[in-house]
């Protein structure tokens, strides 16, 4: 089994590492079994890097707000969509908002849903397409803002946030996309 896992394409090797953990459990070596249990749930995915990475990032602007006033401010006058000066040219305002928060519970919640969402996403689509489509969707949700609501500014992730759950609803696969029983084992029977 170990050699067929070796030489099994990348798609099998979850079901392989399944085998080899009954086999090891029933051997006695729970250790062993635990391994290849824990590789047959990743399924081979990657980890989410980019989707850690967003986070930390996130998180750690909104916990230096919260133990520095004046570093909040300064966040917010540099980072939240502020419409009049999106309309003289900050553009980047567009995407930095999603690096801002309005308190510590819109700060969980969005940091709760990109860790539920963000990690699936990442998978299907790869790393690199992943950090554009999360940019992308957090400048649309900002134009969104911007067109839509009277409010003078705005912060939050929540533009970018539902652009990736609108990314799983996107059938079929594309050129990198796993489809099939990969696809099904990410999000769910289609």
């Amino acid at each position: 089994y170990r050699e067929a896992e070796r030489r099994a394409p990348e798609s099998e090797r979850a079901e392989i590492a399944s085998r080899l953990g009954w086999l090891n459990k029933e051997m006695g070596d729970q250790g062993a079994a635990d391994r290849y249990f824990r590789r047959s749930r990743a399924g081979g995915m990657a980890e989410p890097y980019v989707t850690w990475a967003i986070m930390a990032v996130t998180i750690g602007i909104g916990v230096a707000g919260l133990l520095s006033p004046e570093l909040d401010e300064w966040f917010f006058r540099h980072l939240a969509l502020i419409k009049p000066l999106v309309a003289d040219g900050e553009l980047w305002r567009l995407v930095t908002v999603v690096l801002v928060h309005g308190g510590v519970l819109h700060l969980a919640f969005n940091m709760y849903a990109l860790f539920a969402i963000g990690p699936t996403v990442e998978a299907l689509y790869g790393r690199p397409r992943f950090l554009l489509i999360y940019v992308l969707t957090a400048a649309a949700g900002s134009i969104a803002s911007s067109c839509l609501s009277a409010a003078p500014a705005a912060v939050g992730a929540r533009g970018a946030v539902c652009g990736l759950s609108g990314m799983l609803l996107v059938p079929g696969p594309g050129p990198t996309r796993p489809g099939g029983r990969e696809r099904r084992e990410l999000t769910g029977p289609d």
